[in-house]
């Protein structure tokens, strides 16, 4: 039982995502494309600073050096969406 709902979970989203992809490159959409866009990229970072962080302050390395590296590797995304690259 457990296989079918993954398979159907797995179904759904594929027909989903195709369905979505659809509907924005149509431009029923596209007025959102910018929002969709900025909640998923601030979704991966929240996840990946709320999973690295603790592992961080567990190591060996002082707060300061982590903040230090936590703010020049947001300059450097930052930086780097604004040269559109």
């Amino acid at each position: 039982m457990i296989l079918f709902y993954i398979i159907s979970a797995t179904l759904i989203a594929g027909i989903g995502s195709v369905w979505l992809a659809a509907a924005l490159s149509f431009g029923v959409l596209a007025r959102y494309t910018q929002h969709m866009l900025s909640l998923a990229a601030g979704a991966l970072l929240s996840t990946a600073f709320m999973h690295l962080l603790p592992e961080a302050f567990e190591s060996q390395a002082g707060a300061n050096d982590l903040f230090l590296t936590l703010l020049v590797g947001l300059l450097f995304f930052f930086m780097l969406d604004k040269a559109e690259l």
